[in-house]
């Protein structure tokens, strides 16, 4: 069974075969987290569960880009109770509302070598679910 995220506008945003509401949250934010595996994975050790979810579009179809009409940063920087953290907003290809986000590499202690944006974990902000 497919679950899916779809915009206000009706734009499909992402599948999963995991439901939304069952998936893990920020203790932040309360976003939901979502990843985005190559191949199905186990999503718990304890209940054997696999996951799998896909993106409907290409992921530069969602992120903020100067030509895409978008009226905030592409990356916003967010102050947390132990530090900051690096955001890239991902908004709709058709109607350019953010409904998510991925971290940047840098918010990662065990990253030292990547940069960029995190593009195997999506964030849905809690609004959207």
């Amino acid at each position: 069974m497919s679950h899916a995220l779809h915009c206000a506008c009706q734009q499909l945003l992402l599948a999963s075969v995991t439901p939304l509401d069952k998936l893990p949250r920020r203790k932040t934010d309360r976003a939901v987290v979502v990843p985005l595996p190559d191949a199905p994975a186990r999503l718990s050790s304890a209940t054997g569960e696999t996951h799998y979810a896909r993106l409907a579009q290409p992921l530069e179809e969602y992120v903020f880009t100067p030509i895409a009409g978008a009226t905030t940063a592409p990356e916003v920087v967010i102050a947390l109770e132990d530090g900051y953290e690096k955001r890239h907003l991902l908004r709709c290809g058709r109607c350019f509302l953010t409904w998510g986000y991925m971290l940047s590499w840098a918010s990662f202690s065990d990253s030292a070598s990547r940069t960029g944006r995190r593009e195997d974990v999506v964030y849905v902000f809690d609004s959207q679910i």
